[in-house]
């Protein structure tokens, strides 16, 4: 039940920051996100595409390619 949760707090948490970003103006933030008119499920993937929102998730070890690029730089060394 956590990660449900959790989600569903990150989609207000979207949803209040483009609230804001329109200076929380009911017409300036249909205008700008006309899919929050037609339904919710719309406007969180509008949201989740915009990368000022949502930002993708990093490794901290690096991409897949970056890694087996270390991989072969230490196993040259040895």
């Amino acid at each position: 039940m956590r990660t449900f949760t959790g989600s569903k707090r990150r989609d207000r948490q979207l949803v209040a920051l483009a609230y804001e970003r329109a200076n929380r103006d009911d017409t300036a933030f249909l205008e700008a996100y006309p899919e929050a008119a037609k339904s919710i499920r719309l406007l969180l993937k509008r949201l989740r595409d915009d990368k000022q929102f949502a930002k993708p998730r990093k490794s901290k070890r690096g991409t897949p390619t970056e890694r087996k690029a270390k991989e072969a730089e230490t196993e040259e060394s040895i």
